[in-house]
């Protein structure tokens, strides 16, 4: 069975999606309309909207399969070694600042030392899903 868990928002999201409009589109009402600025305006716009819409978790199995820009990436659940919450506004394939942060037994599975950071809307039920599968989770 597979649970899908879209990317949990907050005002970050919001003021970064009204800064981006304020940004693009502010220029033109000092300006007067200009069709290039409008169509950078909204590529720029269409960019944000589809990385909010390609943003979502997966469980399944033993797999954990972190979407972002509608590409999936999978991480084995057997393998996560802590759970944390964080506020940290790390670069991740999170929309909200309200994050979990996921750290794995072998450094292999994410190439590095960084960990994973996801922000699932629902945040408790995401966490009990992962620990039925691997109940050494440290949380």
């Amino acid at each position: 069975m597979t649970t899908k868990f879209r990317s949990a928002t907050d005002w970050t999201t919001w003021l970064t999606f009204i800064f981006t409009i304020a940004v693009s589109y502010g220029p033109m009402l000092f300006v007067g309309f200009d069709w290039i600025l409008f169509i950078i305006s909204s590529s720029l716009l269409v960019t944000i909207v589809i990385l909010c819409l390609g943003t979502w978790y997966e469980i399944s199995g033993n797999d954990l399969t972190v979407y972002q820009f509608f590409r999936p990436h999978k991480f084995p659940i057997d393998k996560i070694a802590i759970i944390r919450e964080s506020r940290s506004m790390l670069s991740a394939p999170a929309l909200s600042s309200h994050r979990l942060v996921i750290r794995f037994t072998d450094r292999k599975v994410m190439k590095g030392s960084m960990p994973l950071m996801i922000s699932p809307a629902r945040r408790q039920q995401f966490i009990r899903l992962l620990l039925e599968e691997n109940p050494y989770i440290v949380h």
